[in-house]
């Protein structure tokens, strides 16, 4: 499980470091890629630094972020472009170091997103609403499984899904540890 803030893609290593999780892919590895987004929604919300906000945007306790309506738009905004921006970097190494063959056939692996985790709410602490901020209720380690047998790759963001449909802002870092410890993951970087 690879865990990717969203200030690396800012990083001029940014595209090695994709070609290094593609070679880590050619050699076997299965590979759970956690995307963060904190980086570019810190940048967004201080353009409108000027509101009075209350909580809302707020990181309060242990890093997370009181996500009011306003803010899990931004949130869902930047998470889309990194998820799109890891994906198309992780696309292009993956057909770069990918394209080796491997008896007849080609070997060749995507990036797949979707609902792999459903999420529930932080709710209210110390008096608090943390309103769309939320924590990892299940990982789906079945299905992650099934599109490792098929030699893909998948790659989560924040956004997590309620089972009544009501979406949470989940924070990356927590989001990574427990994926890793739901697969049984050998490594978590």
């Amino acid at each position: 499980v690879y865990h990717i803030p969203g200030e690396l893609l800012a990083w001029e290593g940014f595209p090695g470091l994709m070609d290094d999780i593609a070679l880590t892919w050619l050699l076997g590895m299965k590979i759970v890629l956690v995307a963060g987004c904190r980086h570019q929604i810190d940048l967004r919300l201080e353009e409108d630094e000027g509101a009075d906000r209350g909580y809302s945007g707020k990181v309060m306790m242990s890093s997370i972020r009181v996500t009011d309506e306003d803010t899990l738009r931004v949130v869902k905004e930047e998470a889309g472009f990194v998820r799109f921006e890891i994906e198309r970097r992780l696309a292009k190494s993956l057909r770069l170091h990918g394209g080796l063959v491997k008896g007849s056939e080609s070997l060749v692996g995507n990036v797949v997103s979707g609902n792999f985790y459903s999420a529930q709410p932080f709710g209210v602490i110390d008096g608090i609403d943390y309103c769309w901020t939320g924590f990892p209720r299940k990982v789906e380690v079945e299905r992650i499984r099934q599109v490792h047998e098929t030699n893909d790759i998948v790659l989560l963001t924040s956004l997590g899904v309620s089972p009544s449909g009501e979406i949470f802002n989940v924070n990356s870092e927590f989001l990574a540890a427990s994926v890793a410890g739901a697969v049984s993951a050998s490594k978590n970087v």
